[in-house]
């Protein structure tokens, strides 16, 4: 029993309100077959990283969808989101498209 636990942690460039999504087995060009976590935030960016590799060697990739919107904008003064709205929900992982090509 005692191995569960955090083992890392990975910069990202927003605040996570998504769920991360784990996907194994991922084939990724050039890098051979990893585990992958991806990553999305609310500057608008999603992030994969290898889960098997230690964070200072983990980023596999990061794409910016462009400018995030200010959640005051969107909530008003008051709302609980932060400073900044990007991706908010949780996407979906379809392993028969493949990945990361």
């Amino acid at each position: 029993m005692g191995n569960f636990g955090k083992i890392g942690a990975f910069a990202v460039d927003g605040q996570v309100y998504a769920q991360p999504l784990y996907a194994s087995g991922i084939s990724i060009p050039g890098k051979g077959v990893l585990n992958v976590v991806f990553v999305a935030t609310m500057h608008n960016s999603v992030y994969a990283f290898d889960a098997g590799a230690p964070p200072s060697k983990a980023l596999l990739w990061q794409v910016n969808f462009g400018t995030s919107v200010p959640s005051e904008l969107l909530f008003g003064r008051y709302g609980d989101i932060g400073r900044e709205v990007g991706v908010l929900g949780t996407g979906a992982i379809d392993l028969k498209r493949g990945c990361c090509t």
